[in-house]
């Protein structure tokens, strides 16, 4: 991947620690002394910690873009076998997953845990492991994500460049009626979600940090993965899918955005418009497929504001000079606030996708101008308190969050 080449040719872009993997290692019931384990990388956790951390993790997996089914995870990585052992999950994504539940629960043992998930991941995929290549991938989704999280860009861009190059490599973006895994459905749903969620990640963060994706100008037949094979199909997308095409078309209003200059010739303003008609288009087509779809989960919700921010990206640049633009970003804008959780129904502190924060960030931007421009109503101004109290209920669950929140009390405040 041509990203990802110039990411490790950059000097100096992570700091890893020693590149040699922990060996076989069993979990301990008990340990001579409590913190032991963390002084040699052949020990784990004592179990009770290890289940502490995975459960912890598991409660908010989706927001990690964890693909796996969950159960069957937990129950694997449980077993009283050796770390390595080809029945448990692999030894990187393991430390992995203690570390995000380590930064869920218990920060202490965070920089542990990151260095062996980091340690670990040059030599998972050489070894002997029979999911190696679903487990690594996973691996890079959540260490992408915790470093998006700390605001830690160099270091998330670099994971998730790793992880398009993985899964493009091992052929997840392949037509899924191609056999992979016969006899398995569990695993062949694993793999379709694996490939919505490195999309997902990679265009998503594309967008948010206004770069190119890792995926640009490879064919992906979305419309062939429209459902997870975690449960029966029922003929509509699912949510993931969902969160997927939103997550591309963010990622496309941004890029196009950056196409347009106000002295283009004939030929290219042609073009644009063309692709900003086509764009716009698709957009409100996934409006409809929405409100066709009984499904109002948490990737749903996750999904209609981020397509909402994307119209918000692809109208921003004829707010001044044209009505309906300005019209669809207030629009966009409102709806997005009104989809943040309510103070009462959220506990403070708690976790939530990072990508979120741009998005509300966006979204509150766009609101706050038309309310200082003397244009927003009262209603404008009850939506937007009302949301900023929503979003101040996860203050604390990530740097990127508090960075945005902090951000938006700033411009609120001198409003």
């Amino acid at each position: 991947m041509p990203n990802l080449h110039q990411l490790l040719e950059t000097p100096g872009l992570i700091s890893m620690p020693p590149l040699s993997g922990p060996s076989s290692m069993s979990i301990k019931s008990s340990t001579p002394a409590p913190d032991s384990w963390r002084t040699s990388d052949r020990d784990e956790p004592p179990m009770h910690m290890v289940e502490r951390l995975i459960d912890s993790f598991l409660l908010y997996s989706s927001d990690w873009g964890f693909f796996l089914d969950p159960a069957r995870f937990r129950r694997e990585a449980l077993l009283p076998l050796p770390l390595g052992h080809p029945s448990r999950p692999c030894p990187a994504l393991l430390a992995a997953v203690y570390l995000a539940g380590a930064s869920l629960s218990d920060t202490t043992h965070e920089e542990t845990f990151l260095a062996r998930a980091l340690s670990a991941l040059p030599t998972s995929l050489s070894g002997l492991h029979p999911r190696r290549t679903l487990h690594v991938l996973q691996a890079q989704v959540l260490l992408a994500n915790y470093f998006f999280a700390a605001r830690r860009f160099l270091q998330g861009k670099y994971h998730t460049a790793a992880a398009v190059s993985l899964a493009m490599g091992s052929g997840l973006q392949m037509d899924r009626r191609t056999p992979q895994v016969p006899g398995d459905p569990v695993e062949e749903g694993e793999r379709l979600d694996a490939c919505l969620a490195t999309f997902t990640l990679d265009k998503a963060w594309a967008a948010a940090l206004g770069e190119h994706s890792n995926w640009s100008g490879i064919p992906w037949p979305l419309e062939r993965v429209e459902h997870s094979t975690y449960s029966t199909e029922t003929g509509t997308p699912s949510p993931k899918t969902f969160l997927a095409k939103a997550a591309m078309f963010w990622e496309r209003a941004n890029t196009l955005g950056v196409c347009w200059k106000s002295d283009m010739g004939i030929h290219e303003s042609r073009e644009f418009s063309n692709a900003f008609g086509a764009l716009d288009e698709s957009i409100e087509d996934f409006w409809h497929a929405v409100a066709l779809s009984s499904d109002q989960s948490h990737n749903i919700e996750f999904a209609c504001s981020i397509a909402h921010v994307a119209a918000i990206q692809l109208h921003t640049p004829f707010v001044s000079s044209s009505g309906q633009s300005k019209q669809k970003c207030i629009d966009a804008s409102t709806a997005v606030l009104h989809a943040i959780p309510n103070t009462t129904s959220t506990s403070r502190g708690a976790y939530i996708n990072p990508i979120i924060a741009p998005v509300w960030g966006t979204a509150f931007g766009v609101a706050l101008d038309e309310i200082r421009s003397g244009g927003g109503d009262s209603e404008l101004v009850a939506v937007f308190e009302r949301g900023f109290a929503g979003i101040r209920a996860f203050a604390g669950s990530s740097p990127l969050m508090d960075f945005h929140i902090e951000k938006i009390q700033d411009a609120r405040s001198a409003r």
